[in-house]
């Protein structure tokens, strides 16, 4: 025997059944249901065979205030869990968190524009060359005048570091880097100008750990 039924208002739903007199198949069920327009929903869906339910899911999404989904499904050998986040006002912050049998992937990030730049990132993963990265930026100051840090860490690398200072005038800038590398692993580099065209003064001093002055 067969069975169906379908509505489409309030919200979308449908029902199917079939009973057999075979044992092996004795009876097939699956819903679905979706509730909800484009920028706010909810749907949900299960299958059932011989009166166990083999595979379930929901997913949902948001586009409100924030824009966040997420995702649910358990199926013979499979599991799954995934949800996401986005907020953009002044600041920015995104989230993702995604589970598969255990293995587990997560990602953040964040943008502060006042009353400095900050910016970071982060990113862990089962994968051995990726288990966990993260990124880092941070900027303080005007075209005129400015000072940046930049950072990038990675578990099996190491980490690479960045200083950099700007003054326009009288002009000086001076830029930092230290690495896991061997042969730079500590450098930095000055550049003085002060001055017109008439009568200036220039100087410039780059210094290497390894190689000197």
């Amino acid at each position: 025997a067969t069975q169906i039924k379908f509505a489409t208002v309030p919200s979308i739903e449908g029902h199917f059944t079939l009973t057999t007199p075979f044992r092996q198949v004795r009876d097939i069920e699956m819903n679905i249901a979706h509730n909800g327009a484009v920028q706010n929903f909810q749907c949900n869906g299960d299958l059932t065979f011989n009166e166990e339910k083999i595979v379930d899911g929901e997913l949902s999404f948001s586009n409100e205030r924030a824009t966040q989904g997420s995702m649910k499904l358990k199926a013979p050998f499979t599991s799954l869990n995934a949800d996401f986040s986005h907020k953009w006002r002044r600041n920015m912050v995104s989230e993702a968190n995604f589970n598969l049998n255990g293995y587990v992937v997560k990602y953040n990030q964040e943008l502060k524009t006042s009353p400095t730049i900050d910016y970071s990132l982060n990113i862990q993963t089962p994968c051995p060359y990726m288990k966990d990265i993260s990124v880092s930026m941070k900027h303080d100051g005007g075209i005129a005048q400015f000072t940046n840090v930049f950072e990038f860490n990675h578990e099996r690398y190491g980490k690479i570091t960045s200083d950099a200072k700007f003054q326009m005038s009288p002009l000086d800038l001076t830029v930092s880097v230290q690495t896991p590398c061997p042969y730079i692993r500590d450098a930095s580099m000055n550049i003085k100008h002060n001055g017109d065209l008439s009568s200036f003064n220039n100087e410039a001093t780059f210094t290497h750990e390894r190689y000197g002055q």
